[in-house]
């Protein structure tokens, strides 16, 4: 019997200290996924969303190298990035919204922790926290 985690303390406030802000189409980012998914890893689902200047690629690889990646216009005025994450879980996270534009929100990673991607959508009030990972393939 082991008590159940603090989650304000393990997700809910280092997320809301997230400060990084992406803006993206939602239609666009949408698309996009459904676009390369084909090629992500069957066991982790896992897509790539690399961030540079005005500019989101959405990448993915299998492990028998198949390589998709799709590009849009994002607005990111931070250092160029690479954050990874379940596919499914982002689909999902998306179509909570009707919102034209995603805003999400990024932290910085540290050296024991992933920064968790936030999506603040301000028409429904609503935030979602999506857990980021590191795949294999991008080492």
């Amino acid at each position: 019997t082991v008590s159940f985690p603090d989650m304000d303390t393990l997700l809910k406030r280092p997320a809301m200290e997230n400060h990084e802000v992406l803006t993206v189409d939602r239609q666009e980012l949408i698309e996009a996924v459904r676009r390369v998914r084909i090629t992500a890893d069957p066991e982790t689902s896992a897509i790539v969303l690399s961030l540079e200047p005005n500019q989101l690629a959405v990448r993915t690889k299998d492990k028998y190298g198949n390589e998709a990646s799709q590009a849009i216009h994002a607005g990111w005025a931070e250092e160029s990035r690479e954050i990874a994450v379940n596919h499914s879980y982002l689909s999902d996270m998306l179509e909570m919204t009707d919102s034209k534009t995603c805003t999400f929100k990024l932290g910085p990673d540290t050296k024991t922790k992933k920064a968790s991607l936030v999506l603040e959508d301000e028409e429904t009030d609503s935030v979602g926290i999506l857990s980021t990972m590191r795949p294999d393939w991008l080492t």
